[in-house]
Order: structure tokens, then sequence, then C-alpha cells
């Protein structure tokens, strides 16, 4: 006994009668596939077909921009709106923004008819990267309790078409919407993606301003490494340094106070906001 391969388990486990066609762009895979569901599900069958062009499978049918798009913390929707999803330890966060989109009536109305194009696309994100535990939801304040109902009512009809065991609170005067759903594996963002080695994963790096100010405090802090004279060599992206020829009144204050001559040299292979500072020598 041993479990199916890859796509053997995507018939198994994702294809429903719902499913028109499922093109395969491997024969052998596919004739594999047509006798798996000969077994299971001969309605399948005649949906199984070869892809043979020359353009890759991904590419033809956009699945390569809907893993682009299901990475992206953003999601855009038609009318200008957005949903943002975010990712914590704890649980997973999920707002709603008009953005530029203000309706042609009131805005109650603006926000009702956001919410209400919402729901479909942070179903379908939820599915789509499988994001399990913890889910709140903060639709847009709705005063109306019938606009609040009726957004709960097509939410719940949206998540009911989910595999995965869901449970879901009613919406609260503030707009917020909790839902637990079941944990399988691991969700999209931890299969595709790391964390940053330069902001350890929080999705921020210094600023340019900041990082000028550690490195002055990194040539003030006692004891002080460099003698009157010497010719210090800095190391930093190329963005500090743009920094620094724009703005030298750290630089300035640095060779007035210390009697050091102070030189920027771009290096972008360190990460944002970092910086070298090699030793000393004589210039004279």
């Amino acid at each position: 006994h041993r479990e199916l391969d890859l796509p053997l388990r995507v018939l198994r486990d994702l294809v429903s009668a719902d499913f028109s066609e499922i093109r395969v762009d491997d024969e052998t895979a596919a004739a594999r596939l047509c006798e798996f569901a000969a077994q299971v599900a001969p309605a399948l069958v005649p949906r199984i077909s070869t892809y043979r062009d020359d353009e890759p499978i991904f590419e033809r049918f956009g699945v390569e921009h809907e893993i682009e798009a299901a990475l992206s913390s953003r999601i855009a929707l038609p009318s200008g709106g957005s949903c943002v999803i975010h990712q914590t330890e704890a649980l997973v966060a999920i707002d709603v923004n008009t953005g530029r989109f203000t309706g042609k009536e009131d805005l109650e109305d603006t926000v009702f008819a956001t919410n209400l194009e919402a729901v479909p696309e942070i179903a379908r994100q939820i599915r789509l990267r499988d994001l399990g535990g913890l889910l709140v939801v903060d639709f847009i304040d709705m005063q109306d309790p019938e606009h609040r109902q009726q957004v709960f009512e097509r939410f719940g009809a949206e998540l009911a078409r989910d595999r995965a065991r869901t449970r879901i609170l009613q919406i609260s005067e503030f707009g917020l919407v909790e839902i637990t759903r079941q944990r399988s594996r691991n969700n999209l963002e931890r299969v595709l993606t790391r964390s940053c080695p330069d902001c350890s994963g929080t999705g921020r790096v210094k600023t340019d301003l900041t990082a000028a100010l550690d490195l002055r405090r990194a040539f003030l802090r006692p004891p002080v490494l460099f003698s009157s004279g010497d010719s210090v060599v800095v190391h930093a992206p190329s963005s500090l340094v743009e920094f620094f020829k724009e703005d030298r009144r750290i630089v300035e204050e640095l060779e007035t106070a210390l009697g050091i001559r102070v030189e920027m040299v771009s290096d972008d292979t360190l990460p944002p906001g970092d910086f070298q500072i090699l030793p000393g020598t004589k210039p004279f």
C-alpha cells in the first residue's frame, strides 16, 4: 500500500463535478489519469485531455499569474477597492478597503457594494492560499443591519463551497467576521516562500535616514576606533550612499568632530539599512 502520486491525488482530492476539463501536458500522466478515473469516477474520463501546445501549460492558462497574485498581500477588486491579507503567528487578518471606489450614491451604498464585491474574492483567496486556523475579516463598517446580514449570508454561502471544515461567527457591529478553518498542511505562502533575510520576515527595512543615524552612532560610540587624520571607507547600499551625497551634514559633522575623512562606497551586496566601516588609514 502506498499514497498516490501528485496527479492522481489532485484528481482524487480536488476535482469535482464542477470541472469541465482536465488538461495534462504529459501523455503518460494523462493515460494514468484516465485509467484511474475509469475506476473511481468514469464520468470524468471524457474530460481528461492532453495539452500539446508549445507554450507552457501554466503560462497558457494563467496559472503562473495566479501564483504570483496569491503571494501578494494586496488583491485588487474590479471596482478599485482592495483586500489586504496579512499572516501572523496567531491569526490571518484580512482587511477590505474602498480605495478609489466612491460609488454614485451615498457612502453606505459604496461600502455595501465594496463588501459584497470582496466576499467571493476573499473566499477564493482563502481556498487558493489554503489559509487555516483563525481568520479575521475586517469588512468596511456598515451602518445598516440589513446590509451587514446580507454580506454575512453571502460570505457564508461562499465559504460553504470550501472542502475544508469551516466555522464562521456572526458579523460584529464593527464589521469583523471571525472564521476558523481546518489546517491540514502548510499554506501556499509557507510552501513557496521563505522568511526574508534582510527584514527577518517583518516586511519592513530601515529607511536611509535611520541607517544614516545608525552610522553616526557607530562612529561616535566609545571607544572611538579612529585617530585624527585617518581616512575611513564606509561600504553601504547605493541608496544610502546617494542619501549622504544629497545631505552631507552627518558626514561633515563626523569629519569635524573626529578629524577624519569619510569616503562612501556603494555596495549593493549589503542588505538595505546595513553598512561596513573599514579600518582607518592615514591619508597624509
